[in-house]
């Protein structure tokens, strides 16, 4: 309750030196002016318990902001998706599923990208070799995992010198 609070008056005074409120998560009370905040995970409001906008992965509902189901970025209701988040994929049902390991973006039907350190081989996603962070196959190399640079061949990573974070080759730091 203290912290509360302690936040009504923090919002009250910025309201007072920036003399107006800001765009996202508060309203202008019409009896003091001062700027206070929308409920929790709302982005705009029109009063303290009145929302117009929920922030990602809520829907409104009923003036208040609910929380999607899991994975779930952009919602019309607890059960409907429209939109999830990555390394998962929209169902036609409405639901969202885990892509397979490695993948970073899917749809039902393809792999649309692979996470770093994988590569897009036909219909998965394969693994680049040992400290390779970006490749686009099993032998060429496109970037090095940091500590390692790429050798002129493109088909090893190899260690930087001691004390050396990010390197060209093995005598350049």
């Amino acid at each position: 309750m203290k912290a509360s609070k302690s936040l009504l008056v923090f919002f009250a005074l910025l309201s007072v030196i920036a003399g107006q409120c800001m765009s996202n998560y508060q309203y202008t009370d019409p009896n003091s002016g001062a700027c206070l905040p929308c409920t929790y995970n709302c982005l705009t409001c029109y009063d303290g318990s009145t929302c117009a906008q929920c922030t990602p992965q809520y829907y409104l509902n009923n003036s208040i902001c609910s929380k999607c189901s899991f994975g779930c970025s952009v919602c019309t209701n607890a059960t409907v998706c429209s939109t999830c988040n990555n390394g998962l994929y929209l169902t036609n049902a409405g639901t969202c599923t885990a892509c397979t390991s490695g993948v970073a973006t899917c749809t039902i039907a393809t792999i649309q990208t692979c996470q770093s350190g994988y590569f897009l081989l036909s219909t998965i996603c394969a693994g680049c070799f040992t400290n390779c962070m970006s490749c686009t196959d099993f032998v060429t190399c496109t970037t090095c995992n940091t500590g390692y640079y790429l050798a002129t061949n493109a088909s090893t990573c190899l260690v930087c010198p001691t004390n050396c974070l990010v390197c060209t080759n093995a005598t350049s730091c």
